[in-house]
């Protein structure tokens, strides 16, 4: 039993002189422990707390000139489950309808079982090989697990939680609902300005180019140096206003529409075509 103190001994009798060994093999290796020159002789091997690790073949070899002589003794220590590990495959969270792989692992002697039961209800599953299969899981699965795992000295328990989320597809949220309804009558209003945008700007090219072709017929410069106090603002024709220092008085002319100076508008009787 795994704790407890065990003692090996090893002896022989032989002549002429030779050499006494102790080892022990265990998963494939072999360790000495002892040796004597002298094959007449007796081997002690005291283990004060031994653990799993210590169970192996124990062989006690003389040898000498003549030969060699051997005899073995298995030691093997009980101990109940312990450093117990478990894993799902593919995770603890899956999908209704998937499979689940549950997977264990224990030190212990005698080789441990295990059992797994849903805390909440349900039947129990039993393995010897380490694996648990649990099949085409639905959202009734879903809750807390005990996974007991136990041999002759003792037992260990593992509490495990499984999630099975519904496959059933689920109606969107209020706001992505509404997310249609109100784009829709923003983009259309951010369309709206944009045309107006571009309506207003075309409006205001047209009355530019407009306002200048008023302003050439209606306005031309007069030749001759004009003398005088300029003209006020508000001299003006076709509803137009004159600028300052343009036209002077009294030698102000204007032209009409037809182009040729308005009669008796011009200085000194000289007339001429509107330019």
């Amino acid at each position: 039993m795994e704790g407890r103190s065990v003692e090996i001994s090893c002896g022989s009798d032989c002549g002429p002189e030779g050499r006494a060994v102790l080892r022990r093999a265990s998963d494939g290796q072999e360790a000495e422990l002892q040796s004597s020159p002298g094959c007449s002789t007796s081997l002690t091997y005291t283990l004060l707390s031994v653990h799993l690790t210590h169970s192996g073949l124990y062989t006690c070899e003389a040898s000498n000139q003549q030969g060699s002589e051997a005899d073995s003794v298995w030691v093997q220590v009980h101990a109940p489950p312990r450093n117990t590990t478990v894993t799902a495959l593919p995770s603890w969270q899956v999908q209704e309808g998937q499979n689940v792989t549950v997977s264990w692992q224990t030190v212990s002697f005698p080789p441990a079982s295990a059992v797994l039961r849903k805390e909440s209800g349900g039947g129990e599953l039993h393995s010897q090989d380490g694996t648990f299969r649990l099949l085409h899981l639905t959202p009734a699965d879903d809750g807390l697990y005990q996974l007991n795992v136990s041999n002759p000295l003792g037992y260990h328990t593992e509490l495990l939680t499984l999630s099975v989320t519904s496959g059933r597809r689920t109606s969107p949220p209020e706001e992505s609902r509404m997310l249609p309804k109100v784009l829709i009558p923003a983009l259309g209003l951010g369309a709206m300005v944009t045309a107006a945008a571009v309506v207003i700007r075309y409006l205001r090219k047209v009355k530019g180019r407009e306002a200048r072709e008023l302003a050439k017929d209606a306005v031309c410069r007069w030749r001759r140096r004009a003398t005088g106090p300029p003209a006020s603002p508000t001299d003006f024709t076709q509803g137009l206003p004159v600028a300052e220092g343009l036209f002077h008085r009294p030698r102000t002319a204007l032209c009409d529409a037809g182009g040729a100076w308005k009669t008796g508008m011009a200085v000194g009787g000289t007339q001429g075509p509107c330019r």
